[in-house]
C-alpha cells in the first residue's frame, strides 16, 4: 500500500495545501510529522480527513492524543518532531482514505515566518477492545 509522505516541504505564512487520498490500513492511525527548520515562529498544523469513497463527503478525524500539547489538534511550531494519535471509537475512526491538511497557521506571526516540515510515513492498525 502506498503511503503519500512529504519529504521536506518549505511552509509559509497563509500556506494550504493536501495530500493525496491513500487507502487506511487500520481503522486507528499514528501521524508523526517534523519540523526540519524553522525561521522565527512559524505554527503549521496538520488535520487528518477521511472519506468512504471519492466524491464522498469529508469529515475531519480528531486526534486522541498529541504529545506535548493538551490539545486535539497536531501542530508544530519549532524544529523537531511531534505525534498524534487517531484511536476509533465506536462512533468515529478513519473510514477508507485519508489524506493529510496541512495549514500556516499565523496568531501575530510575520510574513517571514515558514519552517520546512516533513509528514512520515503514517502507521495503521486496528483498535483492539
Amino acid at each position: 500500500m502506498p503511503v503519500e509522505v512529504i519529504q521536506g516541504r518549505r511552509v509559509f505564512k497563509d500556506d494550504q495545501f493536501y495530500t493525496s487520498w491513500i487507502r487506511r490500513g487500520g481503522d486507528s492511525m499514528i501521524m508523526r510529522v517534523e519540523m526540519i527548520e524553522a525561521q522565527s515562529t512559524p505554527e503549521i498544523e496538520f488535520i487528518v480527513q477521511t472519506r468512504e469513497e471519492p466524491g464522498d463527503a469529508v469529515s475531519d478525524v480528531t486526534a486522541t492524543h498529541v504529545t506535548g500539547s493538551g490539545t486535539t489538534t497536531l501542530t508544530i511550531s519549532s524544529e523537531g518532531v511531534e505525534t498524534g494519535i487517531y484511536k476509533a471509537t465506536a462512533t468515529a475512526g478513519s473510514k477508507a482514505e485519508v489524506r493529510v491538511k496541512v495549514s500556516a497557521v499565523q496568531v501575530g506571526g510575520n510574513a517571514s515566518d515558514n519552517g520546512v516540515v516533513r509528514i512520515l510515513p503514517f502507521v495503521f492498525f486496528d483498535n483492539a477492545k
